[in-house]
């Protein structure tokens, strides 16, 4: 199968996979690009700060300050993962396993 080759209108830029190109058009609820920036602001943030930021990303505002920054951070930390990771199984699956049991029993047929 040709992978086909997708572009958001900015030179240089190509994008392969829909997700990239349609995360490029999300606003971003957190203000923020780098993990580092969200902790420092989240750090000099106060309560009430706080609970709005929860009410723009769409993540629950009650809790005490300490839950609403780990809310936060997980949120964020979510949208900012990379895409496409993939984790494949160690061994094969046992489904793959019982196909090539029944596939070399109908080949001694």
């Amino acid at each position: 199968m040709k992978k086909k080759k997708i572009t958001n209108g900015k030179a240089g830029e190509v994008k392969t996979d829909i997700r990239e190109l349609l995360r490029d058009f999300e606003p971003n609820p957190f203000g923020k690009q780098s993990e580092d920036n969200f902790k420092e602001w989240m750090a000099e943030a106060g309560y009430v700060d706080l609970q709005e930021m929860c009410i723009k990303a769409g993540v629950s505002p009650s809790g005490d300050i300490r839950t609403l920054r780990e809310n936060l951070l997980r949120a964020f930390q979510i949208r900012n993962a990379p895409l496409g990771k993939l984790t494949l199984p160690e061994k094969p699956s046992v489904q793959k396993e019982r196909q090539n049991k029944i596939l070399s029993l109908l080949g001694e047929l």
